[in-house]
């Protein structure tokens, strides 16, 4: 069976995460601040970024956009290939949409001077 999951994917995860952070930086004011890493859990709808940040508010975003959730690095890639292992590719796509939002996260902490990086998910 081919590889249907390719670094063209990961590449593909990696930029729509980012994408779906820089929209967030327009339209959610300190976004960044409002998940909690220890907690994110691209698997679980409650503990994903939308789930962390609002389903309610990230609908508005997309639908107002016109982006699908997938396209903003919220979802996995949506395949509907007969020779895909979805269970580990799941896995693989959320586990790299984890590293990434953790990632687009850490550097907005680290940037934004208003306050230490950390200090507010350590009093969450």
């Amino acid at each position: 069976m081919d590889d249907v999951f390719s670094p063209v994917d990961e590449l593909r995860l990696r930029e729509n995460a980012s994408r779906g952070a820089a929209i967030l930086d327009e339209e959610v004011s300190e976004w960044h601040w409002e998940v909690k890493l220890t907690d994110l859990d691209m698997k679980d709808p409650t503990k994903c970024i939308a789930g962390q940040i609002g389903w309610e508010r990230m609908r508005q975003i997309t639908t107002r956009l016109q982006v699908l959730p997938s396209e903003l690095g919220l979802v996995r890639l949506q395949y509907n290939s007969p020779n895909y292992d979805w269970e580990d590719t799941y896995l693989e796509e959320y586990g790299i949409l984890k590293d990434q939002w953790e990632c687009e996260i850490r550097r907005r902490r680290q940037v934004d001077g208003t306050r230490e990086y950390g200090a507010q998910e350590s009093s969450r």
